[in-house]
This record gives structure tokens, sequence and C-alpha cells, in this order.
């Protein structure tokens, strides 16, 4: 294809479409391919085939041409299509005015004696005059003429001119003044046919949801500027994501935020919005206005303050510049408010919020959030809490203070009531707290069919209570751990006993690699635990993993996540507790202390308390048999007399002086509850208590071994804890591991510090 340029000589430029030449502006056709141009002082007819004369004259050099007054229209063709000799001036009949150089008519041209014109309309005087007077000062005139305008008509029955009403009504944010836009709802003495309803009714809010039902569509209708209606009852007919129709799932938190430019949504300046519920009789949801100054629409003149209409997006004329503002709608809260039926079925009470902003000049996008909020029914963990709390509580007390009782015999502070009791509070709150929201798991289940999400209330005095126990908790930790490092350990060296006393002291060094052997074995007990938690972190995260496609079937509630994850982290624990203590009892039982022991012919005795001490036997039988009588009577004696100074003496240093000793098995409570409960022996009997086929040194009790109830209920503790707070179970699963491996190292370093200061051996 060819093309070619326009011949500019003859006033040809190229067509609209391209494909040709046309004349140009002010230029008549004389031929296929020729325009003439019209002069100056000339006009092109209305025909466009002729130029026409105007009225000209010169004037310093320049010529000035006749221009038409108002209301006049200027013509270039007689009836008959002629064009005229010049151009004539035709003033337009009475009732018409000058438009485009076209008369139309003028309605406010023809207005009455007893009328006025406002904004293009002829209004009887007295309704003008009636009228209250707008002293506001919110309005601009113009907007405030067009108002008046809009109010008459709509008192004479102009449907459209009401639903224009409403608009301006609903864009200046229900004003209660009774001058202003929304005049003729706020009036009592009368209603207007076709006036749109903008107060919500007062039926009834709530919504009922049928046994099993969980969700709930929310639709909305849209009102254009033209008087088009759309209804959306589905929610794939969404229009913009931030506005209904969505499906809204009972208990879950739905939030959303769109931002657009302020060109995408010209289209919707001037719609109306309203919610209702499909296939409900057209309930419309009750709207909260908040102004762009962040106070709420109030009732005032208005007979209520929830309201039916809002709108995305509009202008508004400012009263203090020539320009206009853009207010558009920030966010919109959607609050259900759910109730619990008798029959098992669902009452729903909807609050909506709509909250509006003012669109700043330097920007051009606005920002919309969608934001669907539940308040949910208390599922009865506060109850339970309540009952269970002060059960479990008590009994963990009573517990605390038979232990204290224990303690204060062996010798152990008065104070130390105040760490188990401490610990015995947490446990107790702590359990029932997970029997309480066990509970209303099951019960939600069985009564509704449904699982609903626990109430913000009930989930903050979860959130709360794991916080508290969590610090509860710590204190038992701290003081047990400061114990285990400030006990007093002895080394008893049997291999004295073979030799004299005078000799013994030239064997201490030759011998101190037993005394480091046996320190290094007494610290591999200090953070050893029965069950590990890491192992017990890895098999709690591996059951959730694997149970992921069972959480459809739970809400988006962190109590009940909680909950959940902590049944599985108690039966890791016991998996690994149980697979721990197997191995123990049958296979590799804890015996290595007393085969060191053995081994090394050094007996372990250590203090608990002042009264109580722990010991370890480590002299062997068959050393005794190497010698013969008389050297073992010799050296039994001096080695007896050696031992027996060194004992005393340790004694006497814990005031345990002219006591004398009785061996006496524990009875099985006793062994379970670590306490002693009868008493036994006179005033000056000590009492040698054993544990009858056991071959698990007591002295382990000094130990995280022998902490394991309050350790491993430190470590759920705070599992759940940092759960709760963050909703993330690889972060609380790292965060408990290495707050273990932190507190471990800490417990080694301060226990290998006291046992080099009581017994000199440096591990």
């Amino acid at each position: 294809m060819d093309c070619r340029s326009c011949n500019t000589n003859v006033s040809l430029v190229p067509a609209d479409d391209g494909f040709g030449c046309t004349c140009a502006p002010d230029s008549i056709q004389k031929s296929v391919n020729m325009c003439q141009p019209c002069n100056a002082t000339e006009l092109i007819s209305a025909d466009g085939t002729d130029c026409v004369p105007r009225r000209c004259q010169k004037s310093g050099g320049r010529v000035v041409c006749r221009k038409c007054p108002a209301h006049y229209i200027s013509v270039t063709q007689n009836f008959d299509g002629s064009p005229m000799k010049e151009v004539t001036c035709f003033k337009c009949h009475r009732g018409y005015k000058a438009h485009d150089n076209k008369c139309v008519k003028c309605e406010v041209c023809s207005c009455g004696r007893n009328e006025m014109a406002v904004s293009g309309k002829c209004l009887p005087k007295k309704y003008v005059m009636e009228r209250p007077k707008y002293s506001d000062n919110k309005l601009h005139p113009n907007a405030l003429l067009d108002i008046v305008k809009l109010e008459y008509l709509c008192t004479q029955a102009d449907i459209r001119a009401c639903h224009a009403l409403a608009r301006e009504c609903v864009k200046y944010l229900y004003p209660t003044d009774l001058a202003g836009p929304c005049r003729l709802w706020l009036q009592k003495n009368g209603t207007y046919k076709g006036l749109p309803y903008l107060v919500h009714e007062s039926h009834k809010k709530e919504i009922t949801l049928r046994r099993g039902k969980n969700t709930l569509l929310l639709g909305m209708a849209i009102y254009s500027p033209n008087g088009a209606l759309q209804l959306l009852q589905d929610e794939t007919q969404g229009i913009f994501s931030c506005l209904p129709p969505i499906l809204i799932k009972v208990g879950e938190r739905y939030s959303v935020d769109c931002t657009k430019n302020i060109t995408d949504l010209n289209s919707d300046f001037g719609k109306l919005f309203e919610f209702f519920i499909p296939g409900e009789k057209y309930k419309a949801f009750p709207i909260s206005i908040l102004k762009p100054d962040g106070n709420f629409v109030q009732k005032g003149s208005w007979p209520r303050s929830k309201f039916r209409k809002i709108f995305l997006i509009d202008k508004i004329l400012s009263t203090t510049a020539n320009m206009t503002t853009i207010v558009y709608l920030r966010k919109l809260l959607i609050t259900f408010r759910i109730e619990r039926e008798l029959k098992g079925s669902l009452k729903l009470y909807i609050n909506t919020e709509a909250h509006f902003a003012m669109k700043s000049p330097l920007v051009q996008q606005i920002t919309t959030t969608l934001l669907v909020d539940h308040e949910m029914p208390y599922a009865s963990v506060y109850r339970g809490l309540e009952i269970w709390g002060a059960i479990v509580s008590l009994l963990f007390c009573i517990y605390a203070i038979v232990q204290w009782r224990g303690f204060i015999r062996r010798g152990g502070l008065y104070i130390s009531i105040i760490p188990l009791m401490v610990s015995a509070t947490a446990d107790g709150i702590y359990f029932a707290t997970v029997f309480s929201t066990l509970h209303a798991l099951a019960a939600e289940t069985g009564i509704l069919g449904i699982i609903l999400p626990l109430s913000q209330t009930e989930e903050n005095i979860i959130k709360i209570v794991l916080y508290s126990v969590i610090i509860l908790k710590s204190l038992k930790v701290v003081w047990i751990n400061w114990n285990q490092c400030r006990v007093d350990v002895f080394f008893i060296d049997w291999s004295q006993h073979h030799f004299s006393i005078s000799d013994s002291p030239t064997t201490v060094n030759s011998d101190h690699w037993r005394s480091i052997l046996l320190a290094k074995e007494w610290m591999e007990w200090q953070a050893k635990r029965r069950s590990s938690p890491i192992a017990t972190v890895i098999c709690t995260l591996g059951i959730l993993q694997a149970a992921e496609q069972w959480k459809s079937y739970i809400p988006e509630s962190n109590g009940y996540k909680w909950v959940i994850a902590t049944i599985v982290w108690w039966f890791s624990y016991t998996i690994i507790f149980l697979i721990n203590w197997t191995k123990h009892r049958f296979i590799a039982r804890p015996m290595s202390l007393l085969k060191v022991c053995s081994g090394a012919e050094i007996s372990l005795l250590v203090f608990q308390e002042e009264f109580y001490a722990h010991y370890v036997h480590g002299r062997t039988v068959y050393k005794k048999l190497e010698h013969n009588g008389d050297d073992l009577f010799r050296q039994e004696n001096e080695s007896n007399r050696l031992l027996l100074s060194k004992f005393l003496s340790a004694f006497f240093e814990r005031a345990l002086d002219g006591l004398s000793w009785v061996a006496i098995e524990r009875t099985i409570l006793e062994r379970l509850l670590d306490v002693e409960l009868t008493n036994r022996g006179g005033s000056n009997v000590s009492t040698l208590l054993y544990d009858i086929n056991d071959n698990t040194p007591s002295c382990l009790a000094l130990t995280w071994w022998g902490e394991e109830w309050t350790l491993a209920t430190f470590d759920c503790m705070l599992f759940g804890s940092i759960f709760v707070g963050t909703n993330n179970l690889l972060l609380a699963a790292i965060t408990t591991i290495l707050i273990y491996q932190m507190l471990k190292e800490l417990r080694l370093w301060f226990g290998s510090r006291n046992l080099k200061q009581k017994t000199g051996v440096n591990v």
C-alpha cells in the first residue's frame, strides 16, 4: 500500500481515519481535491458549503468583527438554504436561551412572578423563603442550590430527584442539620413518596444459622446515578475485593487491603452501596458511619444512628477554595456477635462500621481495608478454669506443703516454701487451663456439630495464664539449679585403707586420677534428663506435621491450637520417657556412677540439706582379702580411725556430732513423693535410708535427673507460651531448644565451679 501526503496548498489535511484527505478547519470544499479557506471576516455556513461575510471594521490597524450579544445566535443561511449576504444575529424566543449557537429551552427564563431561578429550575419563592436557612458553612453555595432544587422536585414526586437527593445526603455523611441535604429524612411532619430508605429499620437484626452450618454469604446492592440497581448475590460477582459479596466462615477472621488509582474508580463516583444477606427477605446491614474527623455520626435528629447506604468514593466542593475534595471509604469493619441457641443453632448479630477519610492531594491512590471480625460466645473455659484451678491447685499445694515439711526436717530453709508453692500454683493453673480448654473443644464438637473459635476474652485468659505460669515456674527452676550448684560434695578415698596413716599422704598425687574420674562421672549426670527435650520437640513437630490434613477441622483459634499442641507434646514426652525407662530398666541400667566409685575405691557423699545427705559406697571387698589377718586387722583399725576421723570431721562441720545411726528402708509412698512421712528414731538417732532393689544412686536427686517433673513442665509451658504469643510452631520449638541448651551450659559451668571449690578437683 502506497502512502501520499495531503496538499496543504489547497487546505487539505489528513482525515481522522487516515485513509484520505479532508478540508482543514475554517475551509469549504470546492472540488474533490481542493478546498478554499474562509477569510478572517467570514464564517462558514451551517451546511459548510459557503463562506458568509461578517460585519467587521478596521480599528488601529486591526480588523474587529461584531459578535452577537447574549441570548442571540448567529445565522448564516436563509430558510431556503441559500447563504446570506452577511451573518445576522437573531434573538432567542422567550423561554429559550442561546447555547452553543443554538436556542435551547430555558426553564428559568420563563419563571413567574412568584417563582425564582434555583440551579436551572423555577422554584416557588414561598418554598425557598420558608426553608430553614443553612448556616453550618460546610456546603458550597452551588451544592446547596442543587440540594434545594432536588428537595423541591422530590416533594413533587420526582423519583429521580429523590434518589439524587439521597446521594447528596450520603455523600455528606448524614449531616444532622435540618437545613442540610438530609432535611426531608430529618423532618417529622411527613414522608414523601419515592424517598429512599437511609436509616436502618427497627426490625430484628439477628440471623439464625441452623445446626452444622457455619458459613454466611454477604451480598451487596449498587445504586447508580442513572437510576440503575444491581444486586450481587454470589461471591464470584465481586467487582471490588474489599466490598461484598463475600462468603464468611463463622469464627474466621478475614482482612484484605485494596489499593487502586483514582483514575480506575471514575465509574464508582456517585454510586451508593447497601449490604444485605441473600435469602433473608432483604435484611440490610446496620452501618455506623465514622467521619474523616474521627467522630461517628450521632443520632441527633435521626431516629437511629444506624444507616443503610454508603459510598466508595465521591467528590465534595470545598467551601474555602475553588477545588474539590475526594472522600473515600478507608475501612469497612463487619463484626458478628455470635450466640448459641438451645437447639444447637447459632444466632448472629451484625454490626458494621464504615470509616471514611480524605485523600491527600499529593497521592493518586487510595487504600480500602475490609475487616471481618467475630465476637465469639464463651466456651466455658473461664468457668472450667475456676473449677479445675481450685481442685488441681489445691492438690499440688498440699503436695508442696508435704515437700516443704520434709525439707524442713532435713535441715532446709524455711524460705523454700516460696518456690515450692509458686511451682505448685503454676502446675495447678496450667493443667487446669489444659483440662478446661480440652473440655471446651470436645463440647463444641458434640453440641453444635461444628467447632467455633474461642472468644477473644478466653484467648486472652489463656495467654495471660501461660505467661504467668512460665514466670512462676522459672522461679522454681532457678531455685533448684541454685541449690544444686552449691551442694557440699565429699570424696572418701578407701585406697588409704591399705596403707598406714603415715604413708597415706604419699599416695595422694599418684591416686589423683581416680578423683578426676569420679568427678567427671559426677558431672556427666548434672544435666542429664530422663527424657530429652530436643527429642520431644522433634517428635512433637513431626506428629503435628503429619496431622496437617486435619488442620482444616480446627478453627482459627490460638487457644485450641495450643491445647492440641500441648496434648501432642505430652504424648511425645511420654513415648520418649517410656523408651528411656525401658532402656534403663532392662538394657543399660544407670549404674555407671556405682561402678566408677567401686573401681576407684572412692565413696561419694553429697549433702542435700543440712541434715540430709546421699552416700554412694565405693569400697570393694576383694581388696581386703589380698592381705593376711594381722595386716588386715592392723590396717583395718588404722583405716577405720582415718576414715572415722574424716567422716566425723565432715559431720562436725555440719553440726551432726553426737548422733547415732540406724538403717531403714523407705516406703513406696516416700519413694514416689521423695519425702519422709514418719518420724524414725529418737532425737539422738540419725537415720540411714535406703531403697531395696534399686540400683539408681539416690544422689541423682541433686541433678536434673531428680528434677524431671519440674523441668518437663517448664519445657512444655515455655513451648506453649511462645506458640500462643507468636502462633509459630517452628519458632516455639527453636526457642525452647535454645533455652534448654543455654540452661544446660550454665548448669554444667556452675556445677563444675562448685565441685572444684568443694573437692579441689578441676574437671
